[in-house]
């Protein structure tokens, strides 16, 4: 049950966080023209840099746009 619990409140935090520094812009240079699995891949690597307990940083080679969008959130 706690630990329910504390995920819930660091997944709230690690949301927060990603909202308050999203930049649209940013993102749609950094998905133009790519897959929707790509844009939703970026979106899952922002929300394992933001802490969301859910969600786990990849491997995968970002290009510089989507780099200078996972930088906001650092």
């Amino acid at each position: 049950m706690y630990s329910q619990q504390l995920a819930g409140n660091q997944y709230t935090k690690a949301l927060t966080f990603y909202h308050s520094r999203y930049v649209n812009h940013t993102y749609s240079r950094a998905t133009h023209g790519k897959s929707s699995n790509y844009a939703n891949a970026l979106i899952n690597e922002a929300l394992a840099v933001c802490g969301a307990p859910s969600y786990r940083l990849s491997r995968r080679r970002w290009s510089q746009a989507a780099l200078t969008f996972l930088k906001l959130f650092s």
